[in-house]
């Protein structure tokens, strides 16, 4: 809804005069769109950031290496002094650009030295060494999407480069891989998770971004568990061990729900992980001859679907719940796509889930004016 819609509604409602209302407008208008301005500010560093690597790139053999290294080290020293000025005098779109064009430059001067100085390594040893010098960046930004742009880059970097260089990172994945696939994501889930919860108080835009990179890992392992594109289990006959694994994870979801329930954060995506564990089970438990892998992927995604509509629909965000009832709709038109080959139960079953939804929405409806301040809800 538009600020001006949203606001003739507070008037009618009572819950501000016309007065205050205009006032509202006036002030919006009058401090502009800084998440606008914030795009374009890193829209031209990184406009600018490349046209100087361009111009360099044409004439790199005839640069001097000590007038290379000495341009870097000045380009470091400049952004620096502009994030500095900038926190000073508080110039929330200036510093933001320059901490997103002082992490680009760091990456840069990684490429620099390697090349110079001929250093063996591969891009996940760059961008790991990239992760830690950047964690002091992050901890300045106020953006949110920085610490997550930070987090994808630098956690799978460091993934990547422990499982290429360390013996005993390489031999743990594939434990994970060969008995319980999803649990090494649960761990990670519930570990960042854990993380951003004591890092809430001191660092709560670090917090937030983590909280998300959780919820982007989870959209990849959902679809990928959906799908079957990049993620699979291993398809052996069920041991003790995998059993002793699902029972371990199994307690610990349920400890970490009833400690998010206890603290009142994280329950959404604690039911979503308990929803997972129990979709590892079955592939872990049933065999394949007797289960269908499009069947349960459909049931798996629209089950946590189904989880964040009622999760909206119980604080009133029609938004999202608009999004997930479309995102529903779009993984039922897929399904159709994958059962192509028998149209009457196809044709039986897409019948069947219409009326389904159409009672889900009424229930749904009756469920927001139950639940309304006023009684109603238009």
């Amino acid at each position: 809804m538009k600020l001006t819609d949203k606001i003739k509604a507070w008037e009618q409602a009572k819950i501000i005069s016309a007065y205050q209302g205009q006032a509202i407008l006036e002030y919006e208008r009058r401090i502009g769109h800084p998440k606008f301005f914030l795009s374009v500010v890193m829209l031209s560093i990184f406009s600018i950031s490349i046209g100087i690597i361009a111009i360099l790139t044409a004439n790199w053999d005839s640069i001097p290496t000590m007038v290379k290294l000495s341009a870097d080290m000045l380009l470091l020293i400049g952004l620096a002094i502009g994030i500095i000025y900038g926190q000073a005098t508080h110039r929330k779109v200036l510093t933001e650009g320059l901490i997103w064009g002082y992490s680009l430059m760091i990456m840069a001067s990684i490429g620099l030295i390697g090349q110079i100085y001929q250093l063996q390594g591969d891009i996940y040893s760059a961008l790991s060494f990239w992760g830690v010098l950047s964690i002091p960046l992050v901890l300045m930004s106020s953006q949110v999407w920085f610490g997550v742009f930070w987090g994808l880059l630098s956690i799978n970097a460091w993934f990547e480069f422990l499982r290429a260089h360390t013996n005993w990172f390489g031999a743990l994945i594939n434990f994970w891989d060969k008995n319980y696939p999803i649990g090494g994501w649960l761990l990670l889930f519930v570990s960042i998770l854990g993380i951003a919860k004591l890092l809430i108080n001191r660092q709560e835009r670090l917090s937030k971004s983590l909280k998300i990179l959780v919820y982007v890992y989870f959209i990849f392992v959902l679809i990928n568990c959906d799908f079957g594109w990049f993620f699979r289990t291993s398809g052996l006959q069920a041991s003790a061990l995998i059993y002793g694994l699902m029972a371990m994870f199994m307690l610990v979801l349920i400890g970490f729900y009833r400690w998010c329930k206890n603290n009142k954060a994280d329950i959404f995506m604690s039911q979503c992980l308990l929803i997972l564990w129990g979709y590892g089970a079955i592939r872990e438990l049933v065999p394949s001859d007797l289960l269908s892998h499009e069947v349960l992927g459909f049931m798996l995604t629209a089950l946590i679907l189904g989880q964040g509509i009622y999760h909206c629909l119980h604080h009133q965000l029609l938004r999202p719940t608009n999004l997930l009832i479309l995102l529903l709709a779009l993984r039922i038109f897929v399904g159709f796509l994958q059962v192509f080959g028998n149209l009457i139960n196809t044709g039986i079953g897409l019948i069947g889930a219409g009326i389904m939804f159409l009672l889900l929405g009424y229930m749904a409806k009756k469920f927001m004016v139950y639940n309304s301040p006023r009684g109603e809800h238009e």
